[in-house]
């Protein structure tokens, strides 16, 4: 090695022994071990040994303490949703009960003949009658696994009640619109039946009415009723029952209007050359027998008894008759014709049949009385007209007369020519 300075020394290269025994050397000794350095070493090896295993086990332990907090928690996770769902399903299926105890009330009684589609009330049934899904438990003692699978059922069934409230409700709102259609449908087919019974009363009651008047009203109820057929409004039965009950209205006056035209046609008797009115107290319990001008009149209890005959006569071969049939009354037809009302006086003749004891008439009390009380408008009793007749002396003209006058005042005095 050469240098520029030749006072500078060269330092010669001094060989290191080599370690033995594998501790290093100690700067203090030179170099040298002598054993005890041997020893420390060994002692600071087991301390780093020792410090290693403390470190690993306290790596274990908290690693274990660190998964059981995990598994821990997770379990009371598992818990709660476990009972969440468990509220929730409690909650389903109260609603679905309450569910079907208002549908029981609002549309259970609700029959297949009451609604427009049967079909909504076998589904409605249907719908009250699903099964109520199971409900699981949540034990705070369960594992998690457990819990988390009664879970999951509990929510799957909870969905299943709220899927069957609904299905009820949607069933109920079926049968109340069902329902409301068939009263619709009803109300319109009412009318329509109406109205067909309005158009054959109008048209078989021309000129059978009293007033037609009624007949008009009629015809304007049956337009409007048709109005509201071609509407079709399906929302109310309002309509339909508003125009079915003026048509009734109408109906039931023209059918009075025909009833008063037939009472009045019944007590109204027209011969061929004249007319006249049955009596009031006559009505409904005579017979009216008309040929061309001869007009008889038969109790209606008793046929074979003539109350009165109105016949016309040759003015100048009128007679007046006896007690017992006589002429009451007549009135000038033309110059040489009039119309005769005669009349048999029954209260006269069953007297004196009884009286004499031969009762060639055959005529009972019952029957005497009937006849006197028509024949007198209901004055005179047959009692009387006995009593008076059983005492002689004419003592029974006085009540006869009652008779004569009755005819005289109603028949007779309605007579007209025609």
């Amino acid at each position: 090695m050469s240098t520029e300075n030749e006072d500078t020394q060269v330092l010669e290269a001094v060989q290191v022994p080599a370690f033995q025994g594998g501790g290093p050397a100690d700067p203090g000794d030179g170099g040298h071990d002598d054993g005890q350095g041997h020893g420390r070493h060994w002692r600071r090896l087991l301390i780093a040994l020792c410090v290693a295993v403390v470190l690993i086990a306290a790596g274990i332990f908290g690693v274990r303490a660190f998964n059981g907090h995990i598994t821990s928690v997770r379990q009371q996770e598992a818990l709660e949703a476990c009972r969440s769902n468990l509220t929730a399903y409690d909650k389903a299926l109260k609603e679905f009960e309450a569910a079907k105890t208002k549908a029981s009330a609002d549309a259970g009684s609700v029959g297949q003949d009451q609604v427009d589609d049967s079909a909504t009330v076998s589904d409605l049934q249907d719908a009250l009658k699903a099964d109520v899904p199971t409900r699981s438990d949540c034990s705070a003692n369960a594992d998690r696994d457990t819990l988390n699978s009664n879970a999951a059922a509990l929510e799957m069934n909870a969905g299943v009640l709220q899927d069957n409230t609904k299905a009820v409700s949607d069933a109920v709102t079926a049968v109340s619109a069902s329902k409301k259609q068939k009263t619709v449908d009803d109300a319109k087919n009412g009318l329509n039946s109406v109205l067909t019974k309005a158009r054959s009363l109008l048209s078989s009651t021309e000129g059978k009415v009293a007033d037609n008047a009624t007949r008009s009203s009629l015809q304007e109820a049956i337009t409007a009723a048709e109005k509201t057929v071609a509407a079709n409004d399906t929302s109310s039965t309002s309509s339909y029952e508003n125009a079915q009950t003026a048509l009734q209205k109408a109906i039931d006056a023209v059918n009075a209007s025909v009833q008063k035209k037939e009472q009045e046609d019944s007590k109204h008797v027209t011969a061929d050359q004249y007319q006249f009115d049955i009596p009031d107290y006559w009505q409904n319990r005579v017979v009216v027998q008309q040929s061309g001008d001869t007009v008889t009149i038969y109790s209606k209890d008793y046929p074979d008894r003539a109350l009165c005959q109105l016949r016309v006569v040759d003015t100048a071969n009128i007679t007046a008759g006896d007690i017992g049939s006589a002429m009451v009354a007549h009135a000038q037809l033309d110059s040489t014709h009039s119309v005769a009302v005669w009349t048999t006086r029954w209260g006269y003749v069953a007297a004196k049949d009884s009286l004499s004891g031969e009762n060639a008439q055959k005529i009972s009390d019952e029957e005497a009385q009937t006849l006197v009380d028509l024949q007198t408008g209901g004055k005179v009793k047959y009692q009387q007209i006995y009593d008076a007749e059983a005492k002689g002396d004419g003592q029974s003209f006085s009540l006869l007369n009652v008779g004569d006058e009755f005819v005289q005042s109603t028949i007779f005095n309605s007579l007209k020519r025609n």
